[in-house]
C-alpha cells in the first residue's frame, strides 16, 4: 500500500489568524479598532502571503483572546474551544496523542488520555478521501523500522475504525503497553506477521488468538513529513 505524503496543517499564519478571529466571533473592523490598525491592515494579515503583525500588535491580540502560540506555530492547545473553531471554519481538529509508538523493536507507552494538541485538517479534504474525523488520530512514531516510508518523528493520521487487519497496509498495533507502527501479511492460521520496510528489521509474528493484549489500534491511512 503507498501512503500519500500530505501536509495536513494549518500552514500559513494568515489562516490561523482568520480562524482565531471566528472563533472569538469578531469582525475585521472589531479587531482592527481594538489593535488600532486599519482594516485593511488585518484584511492583509488574513491573506496566504500577507503582512504578519508585529509584536505589540501580536500583545494586543493576546490580549483580545488570540492564541498566539497556534498563530506562530500552527499547534492548538487542549484548552481551546475546538467547538467554535469546527463551527466558524472549514477546519475540524484532530486529537495527537503522546504515544511512543515503535517503527523498530516496540517502546512501552500507553494509549489514552488528554490529547497533546490538536492538528486542523481541511474538512472538505477529509471529505473527498471518505474519512470521518470521529475515528481519526494523530501520533508520531519512533525508530527507523518503516524507512522513508513512515521516517521518525513525523506525524501519522490513524483511522481508528479500521481494524481488521489487510494484506500489506500499515497498522498501529499494541501488545500490552507496547506500540508497533508496522506492515503486515497474513498467516494461513491467522498469525499477524509484522513487518518493516527497513530490510534490517526481521519479521514479527503476533497471535491474536493466543495473546489476548494484542489489538490493532488503526490503520495508517497518511503520513505528513519534511522533504529534505
Amino acid at each position: 500500500m503507498n501512503i500519500e505524503v500530505q501536509n495536513f496543517l494549518i500552514n500559513t499564519q494568515g489562516e490561523r489568524i482568520r480562524l482565531e478571529r471566528q472563533r472569538l466571533n469578531l469582525t475585521q473592523a472589531q479587531v482592527a479598532e481594538s489593535v488600532g490598525v486599519g482594516k485593511t491592515t488585518v484584511i492583509n494579515w488574513e491573506k496566504e502571503d500577507g503582512t504578519s503583525p508585529n509584536s505589540i500588535q501580536m500583545a494586543k491580540l493576546l490580549q483580545m483572546g488570540f492564541n498566539i502560540l497556534y498563530i506562530l506555530t500552527g499547534e492548538v492547545q487542549e484548552n481551546i474551544n475546538n467547538e467554535k473553531v469546527e463551527q466558524n471554519s472549514d477546519f475540524v481538529l484532530i486529537p495527537y496523542y503522546q504515544m511512543e509508538i515503535s517503527a523498530g523493536l516496540g517502546v512501552n507507552s500507553a494509549l489514552g488520555g488528554t490529547p497533546k494538541k490538536y492538528l486542523a485538517f481541511r474538512k472538505d479534504w477529509l471529505k473527498t478521501k471518505g474519512l470521518n474525523s470521529d475515528d481519526l488520530i494523530a501520533a508520531s512514531p519512533t525508530g527507523d523500522s518503516m524507512g522513508e516510508t513512515i521516517p521518525n518523528g513525523c506525524t501519522m493520521l490513524i483511522d481508528t475504525s479500521k481494524t481488521t487487519p489487510r494484506d500489506g497496509s500499515i497498522y498501529v498495533l499494541r501488545n500490552g503497553d507496547t506500540f508497533w507502527v508496522k506492515r503486515v501479511q497474513i498467516q494461513l492460521d491467522g498469525v499477524l506477521l509484522l513487518i518493516s520496510d527497513n530490510p534490517a528489521y526481521e519479521k514479527m509474528p503476533l497471535d491474536f488468538k493466543t495473546n489476548s493484549n494484542a489489538q490493532v489500534i488503526g490503520q495508517v491511512i497518511y503520513v505528513s513529513k519534511d522533504i529534505h
